[in-house]
């Protein structure tokens, strides 16, 4: 894998948690059932939400989409982690490697936006208390909430398709249990500016998004 380019790295390598090397058993059980737990307290805040008819409004409306959001959040890392605690060869493929990063860092993203979205929706409601039923409505509630989503999803996918073209040189063992932007670009040949300034487009377009809805937002109160 040494000196090769982007078509000869086939497989990445996990070398996190060197220490524990022979006691991956004993990571293995705790964070299976905190994976278990996750899941099931999300898909009964999603079913609490659905099925009660006395929680119609906006903001449980938000909450089971985060609830969604933060499930396929954590199974985007954790199916993939917790095989490679007692595994021989922690590997992965160069595509899911890109795949799961893609998904990590974009449903990641998601959260936080939505979060955004609740916060002003929280603004709305406790500034503008008798006008919130007609501002908050269902509909745009649903915008907001797939605008969010669509964006970032496409934001992301633009990152990750540009960090795929990039040449990958030296080992390719990363120091981690998941694959993340920063140890992928660690293993790239060319880390210039350019790089530098994409992520800091990336974050600016991502403020930009948050103040848009801020101020779309504050044009109903």
């Amino acid at each position: 894998m040494e000196n090769g380019n982007l078509s000869s790295v086939t497989v990445f390598v996990f070398t996190g948690f060197p220490q524990l090397q022979n006691g991956g058993l004993l990571l293995l059980f705790p964070l299976l059932f905190i994976y278990i737990f996750i899941v099931i307290e999300n898909l009964v805040i999603l079913f609490a939400v659905k099925l009660d008819d006395c929680l119609p409004n906006t903001t449980y409306n938000f909450i089971s989409v985060f609830s969604f959001l933060e499930m396929w959040y954590n199974t985007a890392t954790f199916p993939r982690m917790l095989p490679n605690l007692t595994s021989e060869k922690k590997i992965i493929s160069f595509i899911n490697c890109f795949l799961q990063m893609y998904f990590f860092h974009s449903l990641g993203t998601m959260e936080g936006t939505l979060l955004t979205v609740m916060a002003i929706d929280r603004y709305v409601a406790i500034c503008n208390p008798l006008s919130y039923p007609h501002i908050m409505t269902p509909q745009l509630c649903a915008q907001l909430s797939a605008g969010s989503c669509i964006f970032d999803f496409l934001i992301l996918l633009l990152a990750i398709v540009w960090i795929t073209t990039l040449p990958f040189c030296g080992l390719n063992q990363i120091h981690q249990i998941i694959c993340d932007f920063t140890t992928l670009l660690k293993l790239t040949c060319k880390i210039h500016l350019y790089v530098i300034g994409l992520s800091i487009l990336y974050i600016f377009d991502f403020i930009c998004h948050s103040l848009k809805t801020w101020d779309f937002m504050l044009g109903f109160v």
